[in-house]
């Protein structure tokens, strides 16, 4: 890997590396010159303006999550803005790490004879803190590190946490430890404390936002830390939880059943790698015999189990 001054940006220093290519756009975009009729269009309500003239179509828009249609709008965003360097929450949507809802600015760092501004959902940021860029598929985003530690000292530690566990999961060169020198390496003290919280607890191990936000509810509730992805092997499959207490053989496959929490009685493999599958409330053969089946459906009695 190598660096360099960016001209378009003074002081950012540009990487050359080969990274993951940029999350595409998950519909179909189209700019007043490629499509000079398209404010008509949207005028008719068969278009929606996704951003300032750039538009989709109404039907494809609506059949969207909230995070989709946050990464449309920061593709609509780059398309107006070529040289923009993306950050923040628009960093994490080209990279696939979690976006939550559907965040209300594109952000971006502005070039260095620009001024901090918010114009048509674009938050435009100044900061004398150097960052480290890279260009995937024409675009400039801030590196995984930057971007980590950015979304973890301006949002929630959940948010945080999901994000840096996310980027270690996807970044196996990556680490806790180099994370948390970005954030205490930084000039600017603000938010460094609140973002130790999560780069402090950051793993790879968690398989999914939901799983690393339920994480920190298990800590908050004072809950002892489970056992991540605990295999039970048996002659005939193999099951897995995502969270395991063995002294109180409490399991929870996380977003598996509705929220169900099992004691003693995980969810065979779905899709990764199960070979036969067990009824709800019974025991497979893998699990030890002194397991007891028992569904948690409250987190008053998953508590209750897990603490006693």
């Amino acid at each position: 890997m190598s660096g360099c001054d960016d001209p378009r940006h003074p002081g950012l220093v540009k990487t050359t590396t080969t990274p993951p290519r940029i999350a595409p756009s998950p519909i179909a975009l189209v700019s007043r010159t490629q499509d000079p009729h398209a404010a008509r269009a949207a005028a008719r309500g068969e278009f929606v303006r996704v951003s300032s003239g750039v538009y989709a179509s109404r039907v494809a828009w609506e059949a969207l999550k909230p995070w989709e249609r946050y990464l449309a709008r920061v593709h609509a965003a780059s398309m107006r803005y070529p040289d923009a360097v993306f950050c923040l929450d628009a960093a994490a949507a080209f990279r696939s790490l979690p976006i939550f809802g559907e965040p209300e600015e594109v952000h971006v760092i502005a070039p260095a004879h620009a001024t901090a501004r918010a114009s048509a959902g674009v938050r435009v940021h100044l900061t004398a803190e150097p960052r480290s860029i890279e260009e995937i598929d024409g675009i400039l985003v801030t590196d995984v590190a930057d971007t980590v530690v950015d979304l973890a000292r301006g949002r929630h530690n959940a948010v945080g946490l999901a994000v840096a566990n996310a980027a270690l999961r996807a970044n196996p060169q990556l680490t806790s430890a180099s994370l948390r020198a970005v954030n205490e390496g930084r000039a600017s003290s603000r938010w460094r404390r609140h973002a130790r919280w999560p780069l402090e607890r950051a793993i790879p191990t968690p398989e999914s936002p939901l799983e690393s936000v339920s994480l920190a509810a298990v800590e908050w509730l004072g809950i002892p830390p489970p056992e991540l992805q605990r295999r039970f092997c048996g002659p005939d499959h193999t099951d897995r939880v995502d969270f395991w207490w063995h002294a109180t053989r409490t399991a929870i496959d996380v977003g598996a059943t509705a929220g169900c929490v099992r004691s003693g009685s995980p969810r065979p493999l779905t899709g990764r790698g199960a070979t036969s599958s067990t009824p709800p409330g019974s025991r497979p053969r893998s699990w030890p015999r002194e397991c007891i089946p028992a569904i948690h459906r409250t987190p008053a009695s998953c508590m209750a189990c897990v603490r006693r």
